[in-house]
């Protein structure tokens, strides 16, 4: 099984995960929750960080989380916001990012916001800009990419051939969105589902973590 990778580049840090639930098309309720990531693999959940979230800029019309729910807010549009994180030995993150619920996985959208060690009133700047991989030979060192399973539609008729899957990877080297763009209807499903539990390294540009998209490709022999 043959697939194209991507080459990253690890960078410790603290993050905050920030998802989004897809409700009827129209809005999406976000769910913030912070995790430790201290060892270039493995994030743990931590307490004790303040987060805030705003319409659109730092003017924008603060965001009040659900009743008894501190970090979830209810019934966002779509559109432009820009949260704000905070705990005392870190630099305070701000990030303008859009909810996009279009591009939910599951009914969910991701953001990640790291914390850099610092004094608390030093901000550090992030955006969820998507840079594009265009090196199709591109490796990706210690990446997983388990295989996908040959269904048994596509076996009765002999189905074959590649199927090109476009990924869009986190900060964290997570795959958030797959989508099969080339290949045989019955075997894009079964690409699909392989593709998204793709892992990779993370990339960084100058030393901030960033967005990642490209092509994964599966080829299939009867």
């Amino acid at each position: 099984m043959e697939k194209l990778r991507f080459a990253f580049a690890a960078l410790p840090a603290i993050l905050v995960l920030v998802s989004a639930l897809l409700v009827n098309g129209q809005t999406c309720n976000l769910s913030l929750s912070a995790y430790s990531f201290d060892d270039r693999s493995k994030a743990e959940p931590i307490t004790g960080v303040s987060i805030k979230v705003g319409e659109g800029s730092a003017s924008g019309k603060i965001i009040p989380a659900a009743n008894g729910q501190p970090g979830f807010f209810e019934n966002l549009k779509p559109g432009k916001y820009l949260t704000t994180v905070s705990k005392e030995g870190f630099k305070t993150t701000t990030k303008t990012f859009r909810l996009d619920c279009e591009r939910a996985w599951e009914r969910t959208v991701q953001q990640l916001v790291f914390l850099w060690k610092g004094p608390p009133e030093q901000i550090q700047e992030m955006n969820d800009d998507i840079f594009t991989v265009e090196e199709p030979n591109a490796m990706a060192k210690g990446a997983s990419f388990p295989p996908p399973n040959y269904p048994l539609s596509a076996r009765a008729v002999r189905a074959s051939g590649s199927v090109e899957v476009q990924v869009l990877v986190n900060e964290i080297g997570r795959v958030v969105y797959a989508n099969a763009v080339r290949g045989h209807p019955l075997l894009r499903g079964s690409a699909v589902q392989a593709a998204r539990m793709a892992r990779f390294k993370p990339m960084t540009i100058e030393g901030t973590p960033i967005n990642i998209t490209g092509i994964i490709v599966y080829n299939f022999v009867p």
